[in-house]
């Protein structure tokens, strides 16, 4: 499945939800890769399969930095989840020996694993994380039950009774001549078990080890001087990038599997037209028409035509792979969700389209909404009149809990922008600013901030910092050692900023951190030595955005949960006059409590959490969360300025009631992701 967002695992579950898919049914997962790209989205896959409690253990292959993975989930996924890792080590037999992988699983099918290592620059080192793995899957060989009774007839057996025997693999004397007649000279003989080879090669190193190995020998149809050994391979998945399989050494491997059926299922194979998940494509194209400047078009469709895809059912066979080599005579098509390759019965082996999704056009969106609220016209007009207004503008990225409209909030800094570090946060960014817009964000992030470590607040981190590294690679300056020692004598350490007096602790920052400290009850004083350097460069970060304080306080929810404050500096208009900084409170995750009220005193802006509705007490009491009269009431205590409302449980995909009175004030945030 290609989501989109450049990993397969992030999105499944909406998808499963979508097209109803039980999750339930996944005890095995295979990893090709341990990378954000491939696993990203798996911690919260875990966490839903935990929380079904049908005792189903999870097992979960992979190269050996799998175990890296694993451990690093531990203090989040609960044990519950019985999660097993199998590593793969060596090139062979998935191993089943273990208790906790169901060998009745395997009883049907045999899947092997082929490491490939790629082939670094001489005297490099080659990381865990490079390896990749290309699994092979083959069926076992069935035997054709069906009984030629005219051969049976021909060699002289006539009893009804000797026929089963047959069929059972037992052999006969015939009952007309002096033979013995055998099982295969009336039955035919066994059908080869179907095999289909997944591989994943990201880089052009990967391929050159991919082309060199001899573990795939067997299934090449090319040896030619030993064609009883080959073993017919019907079906190749490809998962590489076009820069990887488009290329002619790639090419010409993909000939050795002969009239193999090639599916190119890499994400960057073409610009996928037809959306993923259709309910978002629906949001995306309405809130879009309302307001193009805060919500952009969904990058997969054509701005020109609104059309979200090609008029009329997308078929896989038109828009065939561009193999280079016109004489390969590869057969080959471009992957498409719910797109299936019948293994059994063997009648039907082959691709299957029948499941695939229609095509989905935003001019027929955009017609279903103005039949549906003729009166959006004018809104539109009204937003656009808005943005063309000279003003100021303050964006404050709002979001809340993993459900079709809305989407837990978990504030990162971004410049001045508080962003999320949720489950899919690079997915919210390019829904915000596109996908170069989301690029630049990721390179200008300066700092994050994490309420608590329940998994939907922070393994989006883990794709944003892989998407950092990666950008910021492209633009790395290489320059000679001598002139980094040069620089390095003239400035001891740049993470540490130049000038200590520019942006020293004042007496209240420190005394500000200090408190924020006990409440926390640090294992390491604020005025260590080692933790100094780092106060100082958060206060160079909190200087550039504009921010005088980030002071963390304690909330009811879970251990070690927090919410924070940010306050902005004070500045001085057109005119002169000064204006007080504003100052906004994230309540995270919490119970209503004494910290909360205390911290949200004077706020410009308060962002606590209603995860249920009025009326459902007991059951946020249960959760340690709060309701949204609570969240209302914590605002009126505290005198905050505005409030909104965040966090809304996908039990209830819904806009919360609110009374007129509470309308005056509290306003409720909806996602960027739809």
């Amino acid at each position: 499945m290609d989501t989109q967002d450049k990993t397969q695992a992030k999105g499944l579950q909406r998808f499963c939800t979508e097209h109803k898919i039980k999750l339930s049914k996944i005890d095995h997962i295979c990893l090709s890769r341990v990378c954000s790209e491939t696993a990203g989205g798996l911690p919260g896959l875990l966490l839903t399969l935990a929380g079904m409690g049908d005792g189903v253990p999870v097992n979960i292959w992979g190269p050996s930095n799998l175990n890296l993975l694993v451990d690093a989930m531990k203090c989040f996924i609960p044990h519950d989840a019985m999660v097993h890792t199998h590593l793969i080590s060596h090139t062979g037999p998935l191993q089943t020996d273990s208790p906790s992988a169901d060998a009745s699983k395997f009883k049907d099918v045999k899947i092997s694993a082929i490491l490939l290592q790629p082939n670094g620059v001489e005297g490099s080192v080659v990381s865990p994380s490079d390896v990749a793995v290309v699994y092979v899957c083959k069926l076992h060989e069935r035997v054709m039950v069906k009984f030629h009774k005219d051969k049976a007839d021909a060699l002289g057996v006539k009893v009804e009774t000797k026929f089963k025997e047959l069929t059972e693999g037992k052999s006969v004397k015939s009952d007309c001549l002096d033979i013995t007649v055998h099982p295969s000279n009336v039955i035919g003989p066994p059908v080869p078990g179907p095999v289909v080879i997944i591989v994943d090669c990201p880089t052009d190193s990967h391929a050159k080890e991919l082309l060199c190995t001899q573990s795939l020998n067997e299934y090449y149809s090319d040896l030619g001087n030993q064609p009883q050994a080959t073993k017919i391979v019907n079906c190749v998945i490809h998962l590489g990038p076009a820069s990887v399989v488009n290329s002619s050494p790639y090419n010409k491997w993909m000939k050795k599997f002969g009239s193999a059926q090639h599916v190119m299922a890499g994400h960057v194979m073409k610009q996928v037209d037809n959306p993923i998940l259709k309910s978002s494509a629906r949001m995306a194209a309405r809130i879009n028409y309302l307001c193009p400047h805060l919500f952009p078009p969904l990058s997969s469709w054509p701005i020109q035509d609104h059309s979200i895809a090609a008029p009329g059912p997308v078929s896989s066979t038109e828009v065939c792979f561009p193999l280079q080599d016109p004489f390969l005579n590869c057969e080959s098509i471009l992957a498409e969700n719910l797109l299936k390759f019948t293994l059994r019965p063997h009648t039907h082996l082959g691709l299957d389209k029948s499941n695939v999704p229609c095509s989905l056009k935003a001019s027929g969106v955009i017609d279903q909404l103005l039949l549906e609220s003729p009166d959006i016209v004018d809104a539109a007009q009204d937003v656009k009149q808005l943005w063309q207004k000279p003003a100021e503008k303050k964006e404050c990225t709002i979001s809340m809990h993993d459900s079709k409209l809305k989407r837990k909030f978990a504030p990162g800094l971004w410049g001045r922008n508080p962003s999320t570090i949720k489950k899919k946060l690079l997915k919210n960014l390019e829904n915000r600013y596109g996908m170069e817009g989301s690029n630049n964000a990721g390179k200008n992030l300066a700092c994050v901030w994490i309420s608590h470590i329940h998994a939907d607040h922070h393994v989006g981190l883990v794709r944003i910092l892989a998407l950092r590294r990666d950008l910021l690679k492209r633009t790395t300056t290489i320059v000679p050692w001598e002139t980094f020692e040069l620089d390095n004598e003239s400035n001891n350490n740049k993470l540490v900023p130049e000038n200590d007096e520019e942006i020293e602790l004042s007496s209240k920052d420190r005394e500000s951190l200090q408190v924020c400290s006990k409440r926390q009850k640090l294992s390491v004083p604020l005025d260590n030595v080692a933790a100094f350097p780092l106060l100082k460069r958060l206060k160079k970060v909190l200087n550039k955005a504009r921010l005088e304080r980030l002071v963390s306080f304690p909330v009811v929810h879970c251990p070690q949960a927090y919410g924070v404050i940010l306050k902005a500096a004070n500045r001085i208009n057109s005119v002169g006059k000064l204006i007080p900084g504003w100052k906004v409170v994230y309540s995270g995750d919490t119970r209503p409590c004494l910290e909360m009220i205390e911290a949200s005193q004077g706020a410009t802006i308060l962002i606590p959490e209603a995860t249920f509705e009025e009326g459902m007490d007991g059951e946020a009491i249960a959760k340690n969360c709060g309701t949204t009269k609570e969240a209302i009431e914590v605002g009126d205590s505290a005198a905050a300025y505005r409030i909104i409302l965040t966090h809304f449980s996908q039990r209830y995909p819904k806009i919360p009631e609110l009374d007129e009175i509470s309308m005056q004030k509290t306003c409720i945030a909806f996602d960027f992701e739809y």
